[in-house]
């Protein structure tokens, strides 16, 4: 509110004019003004006609001003023989009783607020059912009168703001917030202290009741005052050019809001504008919402150091701005030149001194402080570390040691040279260039220094490594990104600013270090001793009480969950990790536990909850100031994997596409390595849908691609080999196949042992292939071994076990074990069933593995029904997979024909010929449909001469399928035995 002061009357002074009086008490609305008025006119008249209108013990005097919520008045205090202020609400502010009450009992706070900088209330009471506050009489005018007098240099104009602020720090300190603080909102004495003035909007901190829209809604206000250049568009508390997001937002106000409204004040006072632009309300409040500060007016001699401190009071987020007005009153009066003019300057007026001061903040001078980082490495990372390490590694035993130093010293080193030059840069953007705040870089320097540990971390796992730790060698080198994300913008991601309390922040940096170690005993492969580790530091973590350490601490022990095969443990950490990082304000870590999370969940087939989470993932991703490298890439990969999971394949090889193209020609180590997996999956992915001709082109690229990353008998290339040699299955290539998955057994064999978990998947598909060539005793065994392998490493009931399960029943079958094969097949659909439930496309899968068994078991009837519900569910949930429900027909067709049903037989072999094209990978489908007919035929004694032309026809295409031996024998036994089917035949 603006208070004009003019000049008050005592109760001598001479009285205006008549005419003056009565055009006054025309004008007059207010019935206490009227009643002020008409004493004076009747005391100018008639000598001691009328007594002086009073309020309580004071003598209104003179009206100085009307505002949003009160009039003020000049008016004598006969008890102290004083002239002083007097406010009174409005009279046409109707007030609940709680609200009248309130404004009390805030008047009496203020009443026993004593403080230099904030106006003196003398007494509170109430008249009339009209609350009025007796306070000291100004007469300096206000802030913005003051700083238009006469051009003020910036060191005057701080100076006088930071006695503002102090007066508000105070006011926050006994819990007042005021809500509408702007320039006119301070009034200056004689002398030229500074005061804040009107309350008025102020509220308690923890008033249930201190909402904007709750005050509206109650009438606590009534009008506002709305700057003259603005449109006034609807009620909110506060003046709109200077109120704070939360408040145009109609949120809840804190001391914080009153920091904004400070920060805009002083920005007008040394710009001569306004930080944001507007002419409306609605402008001006989303050009505040966006933060877009507007650039500074040439011209204008502000420091620096200054602007960066009003910037960060500007943040349209509270919880980034300072934390109360006494930090930011901190920043505005620290002078970073001053730093380096120490010892030379004592001797100079203050005068000199002041004016040097904003003369060196505008021109920065380079310190030497900035300098001499690589000193931090020592002991981590310099000379006699990398040749102890790459002797020790050079006389390795481990026959993967030998070129693990050349692949790990460039990334080492690369890292260890980006960390140097981001301290640097940290260093300089405040003390050089002046363009950040010692806040920001303070907190710079603390990522920084959390970023320095997993570097530790990695060359103290691979000075002592073991065999696993030798294979993930590559993994163990940090991420470049660890440094990026220490950025002016990036360290805003971490989340609330670390405690003053420097021991706290010792016992942090220790926790920081820990969970370092068991991020890279989970990267190298020793994930016991890493999840034991990690237990304690969430213990430790919790009881520090720090949200972004606790939730990085819970994240970490997520990912060492994971790698040792407890999924719903891990899923639990992670949800924990999420919501510290929330609580803490750490989106960098919410992102990271998020993004494991719904791998997991997709994992364990809880779709629905990992689609949710993948779109907030996405959204997250988009949020964070410093996006990490490849963050569109690392979401299609996501949602590949998603859709993967849940059978959605068109779906997944879009997503893996996308996530190709991203990453194609990249130079960056993590976005080739993603390029190289989104390849691998889509291989593999294509072998599942049974296209083994895309999946040879992106499984070889992926291939190549990796071998030059980890180097040519890295275990992880058994992985693609083994994807690969399942494609030559695909394309009738046995000799090939057979090459590719012993190359990958013989790679996890010599590096990692003969009985590491890892050796399953190329056992799985070793005795695929030999059972293919009849070698079915061979082929058992190699899938027993599988089994317990995995039966060992991931439990009895984990999805993945229906492979070896599938392969295992087949081969029972060919030795005439039908007992032994449907016993295994039905274990392998119950476990997809409960593991992924049952519309999955694996689970259905299984239903027509049981089927096929049941069939050549003799359970003609039940293999019936399973045919049945196969094919109905594949329409229903798999209708774009051709193969496989032209598979489900044929299946059928061949059941009911040995149920004696061959024109059933007929027509849904009929049902599936429009699928069945031509090409190598559906020549399976071809000779089955063509036998199927031919014996349909027979059995009805309909066209003899077609049903042994097309028995021919499947003959001859089994001859040149290799792996058709089992198909050749039985079409030409069948033909053997009718040799007279071309001739008419009666019954």
């Amino acid at each position: 509110m603006t208070l004009p002061m003019g000049s008050a009357s005592s109760p001598s002074t001479a009285q205006p004019a008549l005419h003056e009086q009565l055009a006054e008490l025309g004008s007059a609305t207010d019935p206490l003004d009227r009643q002020a008025v008409l004493a004076r006119v009747q005391r100018g008249l008639f000598a001691g006609a009328e007594e002086p209108v009073r309020i309580g013990r004071f003598v209104v005097l003179e009206r100085l001003g009307t505002g949003t919520s009160g009039v003020v008045y000049a008016a004598y205090d006969p008890q102290l023989d004083r002239k002083i202020a007097l406010k009174v609400l409005r009279a046409d502010t109707d007030l609940p009783d709680e609200a009248h009450a309130r404004l009390q009992r805030e008047a009496q706070a203020l009443a026993r607020l004593s403080h230099p900088h904030v106006v003196a209330v003398h007494d509170v009471g109430d008249v009339d059912g009209r609350v009025f506050i007796a306070m000291e009489l100004l007469r300096g005018g206000t802030l913005r009168q003051w700083a238009r007098a006469e051009p003020r240099r910036p060191a005057q104009i701080l100076a006088a703001y930071r006695q503002a602020g102090e007066g508000l720090a105070a006011a926050h300190a006994v819990g007042l917030v005021h809500r509408d603080f702007k320039p006119d909102n301070v009034l200056l004495d004689r002398e030229g202290r500074v005061r804040v003035v009107d309350f008025g909007l102020a509220r308690d901190h923890g008033d249930a009741g201190a909402s904007m829209i709750e005050a509206v809604v109650t009438g606590e206000v009534a009008r506002l005052e709305v700057d003259a250049h603005l449109t006034r568009t609807g009620t909110v508390m506060g003046t709109p050019a200077y109120m704070a997001p939360e408040q145009h937002a109609g949120r809840p106000a804190d001391a914080r809001t009153d920091q904004y409204s400070f920060c805009v004040s002083l920005y007008e006072a040394l710009y001569g504008e306004r930080p944001f632009a507007g002419d409306t309300l609605p402008t001006l409040a989303m050009a505040a919402q966006r933060g877009e500060v507007l650039p500074p007016a040439p011209g204008r001699a502000v420091p620096a150091w200054v602007r960066r401190a009003l910037l960060r009071g500007l943040r349209p987020d509270p919880a980034r701005r300072y934390p109360d007005m006494a930090t930011l009153l901190t920043a505005l009066g620290r002078d970073p030149s001053a730093r380096w003019r120490r010892g030379g300057l004592v001797a100079l007026g203050l005068s000199t001194v002041v004016g040097l001061t904003w003369l060196a903040a505008d021109r920065g001078s380079p310190p030497a402080a900035c300098s001499g980082f690589e000193h931090r490495l020592e002991g981590i990372w310099d000379a006699p570390r990398q040749e102890a390490l790459e002797r020790g590694l050079a006389r390795g035993e481990d026959p993967g040691s030998a070129d693990v130093w050349a692949r790990v010293e460039p990334g080492l080193t690369e890292y260890a040279h980006a960390w140097v030059a981001a301290r640097r840069d940290a260093c300089e953007a405040t003390e050089v260039h002046q363009e950040q705040s010692d806040d920001l870089l303070d907190r710079r320097v603390l990522c920084l220094d959390r970023a320095l540990l997993p570097l530790s971390a990695a060359v103290d796992r691979l000075a002592e490594p073991d065999t696993e730790t030798l294979m993930r060698a590559a993994e163990l080198v940090p991420d470049r990104t660890l440094v990026d994300e220490c950025s002016a913008q990036g360290v805003l991601d971490d989340g609330e600013p670390p405690p003053a309390d420097p021991r706290l922040r010792e016992r942090i940096a220790a926790l920081e270090s820990r969970i370092a170690t068991v991020d890279s005993l989970s990267l190298a492969g020793r994930y016991l001793e890493g999840l034991e580790q990690a237990e304690q530091v969430v213990a430790d973590a919790e009881a520090l009480g720090h949200a972004p350490t606790q939730a990085r601490a819970l994240y970490s022990l997520g990912i060492a969950r994971s790698h040792a095969r407890r999924p719903q443990e891990a899923i639990e950490a992670l949800m924990q990790a999420i919501n510290w990082a929330d609580r803490g304000r750490a989106d960098r870590t919410r992102a990271r536990a998020t993004y494991r999370l719904v791998k997991r969940l997709a994992d364990t087939s809880q779709f629905d909850d990992a689609r949710r989470l993948a779109m907030a993932t996405e959204a997250l991703y988009d949020r964070l100031a410093e996006p990490p490298v490849g963050s569109a890439a690392k979401i299609a990969l996501l949602w590949g994997h998603v859709e993967w999971c849940q059978g959605h394949y068109d779906a997944a090889r879009a997503r893996l596409t996308r996530a190709i193209e991203l990453t194609e020609g990249s130079d960056d180590p993590s976005m080739a390595a993603m390029h190289t997996e989104a390849l691998s999956h889509r291989g593999s992915l294509a072998n599942e849908t049974e296209r083994p001709a895309e999946a040879e082109v992106d499984l070889r690229q992926a291939l190549e691609e990796r071998a030059g990353q980890v180097g040519p008998d890295h275990p992880e290339l058994a992985v693609v080999l083994s994807n690969l040699g399942a494609t030559q299955m695909l394309l009738g290539r046995p000799a090939q196949a057979e090459q590719m998955f012993r190359r990958s057994l013989e790679i996890r064999r010599r590096r990692l042992g003969p009985e590491h978990e890892s050796l399953a998947p190329p056992l799985v598909n070793l005795g695929a292939i030999i059972m293919k060539q009849g070698r079915y005793a061979e082929a058992i065994a190699l899938q027993q071994q599988a089994l317990a392998l995995m039966e060992r490493s991931l439990g009895p009931t984990h999805a993945e076990l229906a492979k070896p399960l599938h392969n295992l029943a087949l081969a029972y079958l060919r030795l005439e074990q039908p007992d032994e094969a449907l016993k295994t097949v039905q274990r392998a659909r119950q476990i997809r069933h409960d593991a992924l439930g049952p519309f999955h496309a694996k689970t259905i899968a299984s239903e027509y593995q049981l089927a096929y068994v049941q069939m050549k078991a003799g359970h003609l009837e039940q293999a019936g029904a399973t045919y049945e519900r196969y094919i109905a569910r594949m329409r229903e949930h798999r209708p774009q997979d051709s193969h496989a429900l032209t598979a489900g027909l044929l299946g059928l067709a061949d059941v009911n024909l040995n149920r004696g049903r061959p024109h059933e037989a007929e027509r849904l072999v009929q049902q599936a010929r429009p699928a069945i094209t031509d090409g190598p990978d559906r020549a399976d489908e071809r000779i089955a449909a063509d036998f199927i007919l031919a014996r349909a035929l027979d059995a009805q004694a309909r066209s003899p001469a077609r049903a042994r032309a097309l028995a021919e026809r499947a003959l001859v295409e089994a001859e040149t399928t290799p792996h058709a031996q089992a198909k050749r024998d039985t079409i030409a036994t069948w033909l053997a035995e009718h040799p007279q089917i071309d001739a008419p035949r009666t019954r």
